[in-house]
């Protein structure tokens, strides 16, 4: 089983170590030139794992990612569309939109393709205060035991799962924090 936080973060730290090497160097050389192709095709690896996780985590849930986002208010009521095509955020608080950072969408695998979940990732944030923006807005929210489980920036981002009340998630299985730990 892949563990999507660990490859993730090895693939960030490969990026970021690169950064000395390419300011030392020369501008106009072509080891600089491959040094930054090589840290591109790291940062584009790691958000195919990115994609890969939340493939997985709507399978785990009976679930699929969407294509597109929804709103806030499509998620309360169970809807399946909610006649906008823009960001799915439709509350006008700079705090409810960094609950939100990150995002990414899961509706129901059958017809009529219901929204169903929202995961958020954002960063300094607690599970507590996540809670809070749920209950305010009439969703649940659910967050995996491991705190630095996220597939934006593991370790630095928290996730948060939000769905109507009473539904179930499952989250995937990460050895990250005790790897991090080592």
């Amino acid at each position: 089983m892949t563990d999507y936080c660990i490859e993730i973060n090895n693939l960030f730290a490969q990026a970021t170590a690169l950064g000395p090497q390419i300011d030392a160097a020369r501008l106009d050389s072509i080891e600089r030139r491959n040094l930054r192709w090589r840290r591109e095709a790291l940062y584009r690896r790691a958000e195919d794992l990115k994609g890969a996780a939340a493939a997985a985590f709507a399978e785990l849930n009976g679930w699929h990612r969407a294509r597109r986002s929804f709103l806030i208010r499509t998620l309360v009521r169970g809807g399946v569309h909610d006649g906008r095509d823009y960001w799915g955020v439709d509350v006008n608080s700079s705090y409810h939109y960094a609950m939100l950072d990150h995002a990414v969408y899961f509706r129901e695998r059958q017809c009529p393709y219901r929204s169903v979940a929202i995961v958020g990732q954002p960063y300094n944030t607690s599970l507590a205060k996540a809670q809070a923006f749920a209950a305010e807005i009439g969703l649940a929210a659910d967050a995996p035991t491991d705190v630095c489980q996220s597939w934006h920036f593991p370790g630095r981002c928290r996730m948060f799962c939000f769905t109507r009340p009473g539904t179930r998630v499952h989250f995937l299985h990460s050895a990250f924090a005790s790897a991090k730990a080592a």
